[in-house]
């Protein structure tokens, strides 16, 4: 798409998603439905004022840089062009915070992964290469792009994505609530992406853009200072910024420690400067509740804002009976397994074997089967990411042939048929459709009992959360190795570790990181598992496998989707050397970066106990009912 043509499709599509989430506003904004609507208040209108401001200097960065970068130039050096585009990323991080909450499809085509894309939701299969700053980084290091015409072109296209992001911006009305909540998530997402260089693979310049992005929150923010507790959270912002040393290499910055003594105290600051100010909070059901101060603090996480049932709530009677059918063998064809018998709660809900053993006459093997402790935090489930909720889940595993082959419609019947169970039923659901026995209420029993196996009382969560004793020197060095050469970070997020990406937490990341049949460093095959891809045949997702949570890791071996590798440290040595690429496998589209990390054998060994510090098996200590038959 040049400059000075129409958006043409990818890009209506961009400005129609900013639209409708803006919805000129929604969730917090006043809807410009009549001659006399207006922003909620004089300090909402300076925010807007400000913003504009900055997608002007934003547009005027780039600019800059599409005049250093025409093709029919004498040509730049690459330091001139490597210093304007650091001008533009500066300028784009200070305007991050409203333009991912007000126009969220242009600042994904802005600031997405330097990948090619599908667009599923679109109905595409064809692929669409990739484009925005990240794109534009991978053509100016480690080495400037001799393909000037491609340099310039990425250009104009964030041009273009601007100028879209500035039309929509423009004739939004703002309500201080969407103001705080974008300066509220801006802090989030410096805290858990930001910080392990998760936009800025190939430059590493991670930290001078933290502080540009904490500088556009403290600006955010300024049009309610008045109050003494948004002055404090001012003042703490301010030193936050102060404690990055934005001059040193990113890898050797103590990244932990800056967030545990700077980043989340001062967002945790923000609640009472928000109350100060009288600002509401906002008033829709999110993954990271609202009234969480940062996704590291306790009780920061509703799993059942992921339900399939809108509006679901918390029943002890529902989770024990949920307890009960996850034993109950009832539920498969032959009666001779339950959902327990391949997700063991003394094994961390794990089978502890390479593939679960399918059921006779099956077609083929099965996967790994993954811990259920903390599935109910994530935005997918299985391997492939082919459910979106654990409702679903549930169904799938049933009525799988090879898995248990059983009937929901059947086992509804039977439960039905017995006095106890309906009774249990009843009370589950009390005021629901589902008092009676109904497929769909096995279904949503047994995910409230996956929802209650949440634990994010790890040593790393306390540390997170002040508890300077809860890890040990090699554990604090793996933890900035995580964030930092090693690139764990990047994948797995802080603080669930899986692929949910923050801070919205409701997009479920897949890799193509080419894993081998079998456990060989050299000559390897690539496992014929082709994941997602197998399911969908769209050409680029072959191979792609979500994103699992390596909470409690310890725990959990063997590892992969296939349990190809035995040890943390086998698996530690496969990223390493690049993944498949670093094997011999050659896929097309791997996302891991075949580069070699350069690992020590020491960093090795801190990298893996810094991941066994996220050992939290609570649940497993919970035993499970004797099985209603």
């Amino acid at each position: 798409m040049s400059a000075t043509s129409g958006p043409g499709t990818h890009g209506r599509r961009l400005l129609a998603a900013a639209v409708v989430v803006s919805g000129i506003l929604t969730a917090g904004c006043a809807r410009q439905s009549a001659p006399t609507a207006t922003h909620s208040s004089p300090a909402a209108a300076a925010a807007h004022a400000q913003h504009l401001a900055r997608l002007d200097t934003l547009s005027a960065q780039l600019g800059a840089l599409a005049d250093l970068t025409v093709p029919s130039a004498p040509a730049p050096r690459a330091e001139a062009v490597r210093a304007a585009f650091a001008e533009a990323r500066a300028a784009f991080k200070q305007a991050e915070a409203l333009l991912e909450l007000d126009t969220p499809g242009v600042a994904d085509a802005l600031n997405g992964p330097a990948l090619p894309e599908v667009d599923e939701a679109d109905g595409e299969t064809q692929e669409r290469p990739p484009e925005g700053f990240q794109a534009l980084e991978a053509l100016l290091w480690p080495e400037m792009s001799t393909d000037r015409e491609a340099v310039h072109l990425e250009v104009t296209r964030l041009q273009a994505h601007v100028r879209r992001a500035r039309q929509v911006t423009q004739a939004s009305l703002y309500a201080d609530r969407t103001v705080w909540d974008a300066a509220r998530q801006e802090l989030a997402r410096v805290a858990t992406l930001g910080i392990a260089g998760f936009d800025s693979p190939a430059a590493r310049r991670e930290l001078p853009e933290i502080a540009h992005a904490i500088d556009g929150v403290r600006g955010l923010l300024a049009p309610w200072h008045g109050p003494a507790a948004v002055m404090r959270l001012d003042s703490a912002l301010a030193a936050t910024a102060r404690a990055l040393d934005t001059a040193q290499a990113p890898d050797g910055a103590d990244k932990l420690e800056w967030l545990v003594r700077h980043a989340l105290p001062a967002a945790r600051l923000l609640p009472a400067a928000r109350e100060a100010a009288k600002v509401p909070l906002p008033d829709d059901r999110r993954p990271w509740r609202v009234t969480a101060a940062t996704p590291f603090d306790a009780g920061a996480f509703d799993a059942l804002a992921w339900s399939r049932v809108a509006g679901d709530v918390e029943r002890p009677a529902r989770v024990s009976l949920g307890e009960t059918l996850f034993a109950d063998p009832a539920l498969s064809g032959a009666g001779a397994r339950s959902c327990a018998s391949c997700h063991v709660p003394a094994l961390a809900f794990t089978d502890g074997l390479a593939r679960s053993q399918p059921l006779p006459g099956a077609r083929g093997p099965l996967r790994n089967a993954p811990t259920l402790i903390n599935s109910g935090l994530q935005a997918a489930q299985f391997a492939d990411a082919r459910a979106a909720s654990l409702e679903d889940q549930v169904f799938d595993v049933v009525h799988n042939a090879d898995e248990m082959r059983g009937s929901l419609e059947g086992a509804a019947r039977q439960y039905a048929a017995t006095p106890a169970m309906a009774r249990r039923f009843a009370d589950a659901f009390d005021g629901t459709a589902d008092t009676v026995v109904t497929p769909m209420a096995i279904r949503r029993a047994i995910a409230a009992y996956l929802r209650s196996l949440e634990a994010l009382d790890a040593p790393f969560d306390r540390y997170m959360r002040g508890d300077t004793m809860a890890l040990d020197a090699a554990q604090r060095r793996g933890a900035n190795l995580y964030l930092g050469k090693a690139k764990c970070g990047t994948c797995h997020f802080l603080p669930l570790t899986n692929g949910t990406v923050p801070p919205a937490f409701v997009k479920a990341e897949l890799e193509i990181i080419g894993v081998p049949a079998t456990a060989v460093w050299r000559g390897a095959r690539v496992d014929p598992d082709e994941g997602k891809g197998g399911r969908t045949r769209i050409p680029l997702q072959r191979f792609s496998f979500k994103t699992p949570s390596i909470r409690n890791a310890e725990r959990t071996a063997p590892y992969m989707h296939n349990g190809v590798y035995r040890t943390l440290d086998e698996v530690i040595r496969f990223y390493d050397v690049g993944g498949g690429a670093g094997l011999g496998i050659a896929l097309e589209h791997q996302t891991l970066p075949p580069d070699r990390l350069e690992l020590s054998v020491g960093e090795r060994r801190d990298l893996a106990a810094f991941i066994r510090a996220f050992t939290d098996t609570t649940p497993m200590r919970r035993p499970l009912p004797v099985a209603s038959r």
